[in-house]
């Protein structure tokens, strides 16, 4: 089963694997931003500020596994200045979310008086396919910021 299996990722193009590999990321740090979120709308107003404090907190869990799982192969052995250009890159790529969030949120909830969380659930489709796409292809395009061209493992 495990041969079936790792035969069938590995006939996935690249981008498709990329894709499940964010997506499952994204998924963890959805469940630490909508927890935060959910622990401060009842103590923080306007709820774009508790939804802009949440996105922060699960942007840090999202760069720790998006180096770690998501994009690992795209991690070679980088130097501290590639290291802080792609994590600049990262963070602008987080902050086009954060952005995307905040304004969604500020709009839906604040000004439209639609529920908290029917705005955040809005929001975040929309904030996914922002990063990801900066994301991939800034931060942790093939090649890397700051290096040069690294192969790819096909089996990652």
């Amino acid at each position: 089963m495990g041969r079936a299996l790792s035969g069938l990722w590995l006939r996935l193009p690249h981008f498709m694997r990329q894709l499940i590999r964010f997506g499952s990321v994204s998924a963890t740090a959805l469940i630490v931003d909508v927890s935060a979120y959910a622990l401060l709308i009842p103590l923080i107003e306007p709820a774009a500020l508790a939804a802009f404090i949440a996105y922060c907190t699960g942007g840090i869990w999202h760069y720790l596994l998006s180096t770690t799982l998501a994009f690992r192969q795209e991690m070679p052995n980088l130097s501290p200045a590639a290291q802080f250009a792609r994590f600049v890159n990262y963070f602008a790529s987080t902050l086009a979310g954060l952005t995307v969030t905040t304004l969604t949120v500020s709009v839906l909830v604040d000004h439209l008086s639609f529920h908290p969380y029917a705005g955040k659930m809005i929001a975040v489709p929309l904030s996914f396919l922002t990063v990801f796409t900066m994301v991939r292809l800034t931060v942790f395009a093939r090649g890397g910021v700051g290096e040069a061209a690294t192969p790819v493992n096909p089996r990652i």
